[in-house]
């Protein structure tokens, strides 16, 4: 690239690189915190809710410094479809100042040639026509003309034959921003894209939008599990007496300890069997498996080489443990703070923002920057005369209170919201099971909107098209779990939804691992913080999440019913934050009808239509 102009900074102008010319009321703390927190180096933790503009911020405080010392932003997300935001920035910000921008996705996702079951060619050494070197380095340069999303950049590299995922991870050391998924950091690949960037770690500005899913994405990319059915199908897959000795010696533990719920597993009880039916530890028949069957091994074998590989190989960091309910050993990380921290205490600076990252020194603890880091909290923009904020008492999702007679109450008092509330209502419960009760009960009763539900195999065309006729019937009930897609991955813009009822306060099941993780973290910061990081607050997020489903400009108007007993108990109403200061309703259907009582019409009459009226 050229040599870049010089840096617009906060210095020559107001809003320096700050996409808009306007700072909106609570942009601007979070800006002057972002821009000081990048200067000295200092990760920034942030909540900041919805509204807030955390993208155009975050890019425009990181760029503004490492542009002027040679350094690269990243951006990482979650989902796919959050870079659409970060790219639209950067479109913004390219106006301003011309910027090198480059839009990653994964290599299966990005080829223009993998075939239905199979992987991108190059992956297993196989001939590719977009493989042409001279073409990839043409087509990372035009990469750099503009910020390209990436289904306009496969087209681009169609057009010119090269490879979409090579041309852009070479256009990496030419970028001034890569925005990426949190894997290309935060994995076992993790320094994928600093290496590729041609910079020192200590040039690196992250940005780490949604960070909230970051603890557990790290926990869910370091673990592994195993089916049965899996080993099973590896067993009758491998022509090689001594491996399939070794495995079905590891079907027997299965057997073994796949009788109760859930049952922990020391790591010696899978390396003795393994060592007495082969004299190799799970390591050594992984690489032995691999080498007697490079190029034609199954699926179900892969799987069972990558869980042999991993079952020793991270010590006490991993908590081994089988579930008679999925029929599965796992071997879940347990500590994503070693991770986090090995990525965080390298690169220049980061800053980490959610609309739900609450509390920020929570975050901080789990992802191990708890004492080198800021932690900051910013109020909604939103007015709060917009949000009806409202609980009820008389129903809950507690275990030993469910029952016919629950499911009951709960439709009824769904029924009461649609009756009370124009337009659209979303109702989110903890689980499918208990969506589908409630769900039994409403079908049996004549209810004032269209019933609208969410099927755990549901494809995302079917949930497109329940968001079109939500758009267009603006009279419906939809019904979805809390944890879904519904509840925190799709957008409802324009007031879409006229109300949000969050059916029970979703805790997660007691499990063997949630037990685990309470007492690792009980050791590092005592018993009561490790039930409210694990339990408490993980679920309070959820709430978060599914409530701001509602509200996502400065006009809309809508109500959040907190639908559970437990929401009375001070130890949850204080895991709020101060902004969401719910009431207790008395009469729910009042209570409603008074916030959504439409604003009577003045009653004016048209001047020329006065004076006629008096002679004039």
């Amino acid at each position: 690239m050229e040599a870049h102009e010089p840096l617009l900074g906060p210095s020559d102008g107001e809003n320096g690189l700050f996409p808009f010319s306007d700072v909106r009321e609570g942009q601007r703390q979070f800006l002057d915190d972002a821009r000081s927190c990048m200067r000295s180096r200092v990760n920034l933790v942030a909540h900041a809710p919805t509204g807030m503009g955390k993208t155009a911020v975050a890019m425009a405080a990181s760029l503004e410094t490492t542009l002027e010392d040679g350094g690269i932003t990243v951006f990482l997300t979650a989902r796919q479809s959050q870079h659409n935001a970060a790219l639209e920035t950067a479109r913004y910000i390219w106006r301003k100042r011309r910027i090198g921008v480059v839009d990653i996705i994964s290599r299966d996702d990005s080829c223009l040639c993998a075939r239905k079951g199979e992987g991108p060619p190059c992956q297993s050494s196989k001939e590719c026509y977009f493989l042409d070197k001279e073409r990839i380095e043409k087509a990372a340069t035009r990469l750099m003309d503009y910020p390209l999303h990436v289904s306009e950049a496969q087209r681009m590299c169609l057009r010119m034959g090269a490879c979409p995922w090579h041309a852009a991870m070479t256009a990496v050391g030419s970028a001034d921003v890569v925005i990426c998924d949190l894997n290309q950091m935060f994995s076992s690949e993790g320094s994928s894209i600093i290496d590729r960037s041609g910079r020192d770690a200590g040039d690196v500005a992250l940005i780490v939008d949604e960070a909230h899913n970051l603890p557990t994405r790290i926990v869910d990319n370091c673990s592994v599990s195993l089916g049965r059915s899996s080993l099973c199908s590896a067993i009758r897959s491998t022509g090689i007496r001594r491996f399939r000795t070794a495995l079905q010696g590891m079907l027997e533990l299965y057997d073994k300890v796949c009788f109760e719920r859930q049952r922990e597993i020391a790591a010696e009880e899978l390396e003795s069997i393994v060592y007495d039916r082969c004299g190799s530890s799970c390591m050594e028949l992984a690489d032995d498996i691999e080498s007697a069957l490079r190029g034609r091994m199954r699926k179900s074998m892969e799987r069972v080489v990558t869980f042999l590989r991993a079952w020793n190989a991270g010590g006490s960091s991993w908590f081994r443990f089988a579930d008679a309910s999925t029929g599965e050993i796992h071997c879940r990380f347990m500590e994503p703070w070693l991770v986090a921290a090995g990525v965080l205490e390298n690169v220049r600076c980061s800053i980490l923002m959610s609309g739900t990252l609450h509390p920020p020194e929570m975050f901080a603890d789990l992802l191990g920057i708890g004492d080198m880091c800021a932690c900051r909290r910013y109020a909604t923009p939103f007015p709060s005369a917009n949000r009806n904020l409202i609980s009820i008492a008389d129903v809950t999702s507690r275990y030993d209170r469910r029952g016919d007679e629950m499911y009951a109450r709960i439709g009824e008092r769904l029924c009461q919201i649609c009756e009370a509330v124009p337009g659209n209502v979303a109702a989110f419960f903890p689980s499918y099971e208990m969506l589908g009760l409630v769900e039994a009960v409403l079908r049996k009763v004549e209810l004032p909107k269209h019933l609208l539900s969410e099927r755990r195999d549901m494809m995302k065309p079917e949930k497109d098209a329940m968001l079109i006729s939500l758009r267009q019937d603006r009279s419906s009930l939809l019904m979805a779990t809390i944890s879904g897609s519904f509840g925190e991955g799709v957008d409802f813009p324009e007031n879409l939804l006229s109300a949000v009822a969050v059916v029970g306060f979703p805790l997660g099941p007691p499990s063997i691992e949630s037990d685990e993780m309470v007492r690792r973290l009980a050791k590092r910061y005592g018993q009561s913080k490790a039930l409210m990081y694990v339990k408490t607050y993980p679920a309070v997020t959820k709430v978060l999440q599914a409530a701001g489903r509602a509200i996502r400009s400065e006009t809309d108007r809508a109500s959040i019913v907190l639908m559970d007993e437990r929401y009375q108990a001070t130890s949850v109403r204080t895991a709020f934050p101060d902004d969401f200061r719910y009431s207790r309703s008395s009469d729910l259907v009042s209570d409603l009808r008074s916030f959504h009582r439409p604003e009577p019409e003045l009653d004016i009459v048209p001047a020329a239509q006065e004076a006629s009226e008096k002679g004039y």
